[in-house]
């Protein structure tokens, strides 16, 4: 069992170019696991998107995530960096 709030924030700052904000928090519940492993997951990402040409994008964000859990060997803390090219032709 997952619940998951995230609220994404995006701001145009030109026509072709856009900064964003993604705070995330999630709670998972293992019920499967003998142990009843339970973890919280906190998330928060700033990136830019720029458009290169109609349907073409290219973005990157970085993001910080931390987990904690009742079981010792699962907490972390990791940085996360994610380029993405994006391509879309609609017909």
């Amino acid at each position: 069992v997952k619940t998951e709030f995230m609220a994404p924030l995006t701001y145009k700052i030109s026509k072709k170019v856009e900064l964003s904000l993604t705070p995330k928090i999630d709670w998972q519940v293992y019920t499967e696991r003998p142990d009843n492993r339970r973890d919280v997951t906190g998330y928060v990402a700033a990136g830019v998107k720029y458009e290169l040409a109609t349907g073409a994008n290219i973005t990157g964000s970085i993001g910080y995530e931390t987990r904690s859990s009742n079981i010792a060997r699962f907490d972390f803390s990791r940085w996360k960096l994610a380029p993405q090219l994006s391509l879309r032709k609609e017909i």
